[in-house]
């Protein structure tokens, strides 16, 4: 649970300096590939070093990145459908952030 407050500090302060100089549907897809990028340095961290400290916790930085990622997706598509305005970008833009939890789901039983 700790790791959930940088996490969401993180992509805040990440979406909102993007959201400031361009609109939220622009700013949303850049966020989104935080959590596979994460999730891609800790598998190649456990590859190269095993499992220590380091990949544990990009592990779990990239799962929590993608729980908050994911959660400010489906924000952004309720306040789009409420607007009327196209909300498919951004819903591309869920699946990719949604990678690490289903990385968690299917791979790691």
């Amino acid at each position: 649970m700790h790791h959930l407050v940088p996490a969401a500090i993180l992509l805040t302060v990440a979406f909102f300096l993007l959201a400031s100089r361009f609109p939220a549907t622009k700013a949303y897809p850049s966020v989104s590939w935080v959590p596979v990028t994460l999730l891609l340095a800790a598998n190649a961290a456990e590859h190269w070093y095993g499992i220590g400290w380091f990949s544990h916790v990009m592990f779990h930085l990239a799962y929590d990145t993608s729980y908050m990622a994911t959660l400010l997706g489906i924000v952004l598509v309720l306040t789009l459908v409420l607007k009327r305005k196209s909300y498919l970008p951004v819903l591309i833009a869920i699946l990719i952030a949604a990678i690490p939890l289903t990385y968690l789901i299917l791979l790691n039983y």
